[in-house]
């Protein structure tokens, strides 16, 4: 039996200190038919330097840093592979048979959107803290989740979606689906996976094929991160009627009133995911809210830009 081609789609913007053990992960599979696909989103570090010691690596330029999702349009334009399987340059895999994993789940579930455990590593609190915020959709070695249109969505415990690295799906998935929405500098992931989910394909979670995510160790860039999040939060939610829409501020005034009640609140979603699997997330509490107010402090941002872009 033909094994179908894979390209593994890996967007990077300075990344010299990461990629290349993120690239050796990789070029180590046992997968007998796979193309390597990194896009360099206009790095101003040593990155394409380091690119250049893997000759094996096919390597996209971009001349403007445009974020994840133009990276990740890119590079799947510039590749060939009947499977796109995407990965983040922050990220390490250990097992030699992630790709063929990957392929027997694709293989037991055409048409669907695969995604696997994303195992936080990074030393101290704030990676600790990190990690239960960014992965409650894909805890590592939890529980198999699947999500389709049938599902409802109060049904869904917690998202309906996956996120993009350690994600993989079929070329015709993808131009069904259409491409990765570019004005998003995050929440993509989500955006996309409401689209799929709404033209009738399915998610499938299978929380054993893992990949570790370095996450972050400093809390200006923790804080930073959310921030960021929160400025894509509302257009990233509201677009496809997303769960918890409704409870996004309507504006300048409704994000002021609302930003110590999500602050407060929405730590309790991922304490709830993890708790069946890691009792310590309760004791990250103040860095998870921490994270929340940096999210609610950017969706007040989003809607002074957008009041000043009507004006």
């Amino acid at each position: 039996m033909r094994a179908p081609s894979i390209s593994v789609i890996i967007p990077c913007y300075n990344s010299e200190a990461l990629i290349r053990r993120c690239l050796d992960g990789v070029i180590r599979q046992t997968y007998p038919n796979f193309e390597i696909v990194v896009v360099d989103d206009a790095s101003t570090d040593g990155t394409l330097g380091a690119l250049k010691e893997f000759p094996s690596v096919r390597i996209v330029q971009n001349i403007e840093n445009r974020g994840p999702a133009f990276a990740r349009n890119r590079g799947i334009e510039a590749s060939s592979g009947e499977i796109l399987v995407f990965l983040d340059a922050d990220c390490e895999v250990d097992d030699p048979d992630w790709l063929t994993r990957h392929v027997r789940l694709q293989s037991a579930c055409p048409g669907g959107i695969v995604g696997g455990g994303i195992i936080g590593s990074g030393g101290g609190i704030v990676a600790r803290a990190d990690a239960y915020c960014h992965w409650l959709t894909n805890i590592p070695h939890g529980r198999k989740r699947v999500v389709s249109r049938s599902s409802g969505r109060g049904h869904v415990r917690f998202s309906r979606h996956l996120v993009t690295t350690n994600m993989c799906l079929t070329r015709k998935v993808w131009l069904a689906v259409g491409p990765f929405e570019e004005s998003l500098r995050t929440g993509e992931d989500l955006e996309f996976c409401e689209r799929a989910v709404s033209r009738g394909f399915t998610l499938w979670l299978q929380p054993d094929i893992t990949v570790r995510h370095n996450d972050r160790t400093r809390l200006g860039d923790f804080f930073k991160c959310f921030y960021r999040a929160g400025l894509d939060r509302v257009p990233a939610r509201r677009r496809h009627r997303s769960q918890y829409h409704a409870l996004m501020p309507r504006g300048i005034a409704s994000s002021v009133l609302l930003c110590v009640p999500i602050g407060l609140l929405a730590p309790l979603q991922p304490l709830r995911a993890w708790l069946p699997y890691d009792k310590r997330v309760v004791l990250y509490y103040p860095l998870i809210a921490l994270a929340s107010f940096a999210m609610a402090l950017g969706i007040m941002r989003y809607w002074i830009d957008h009041r000043k872009r009507k004006a």
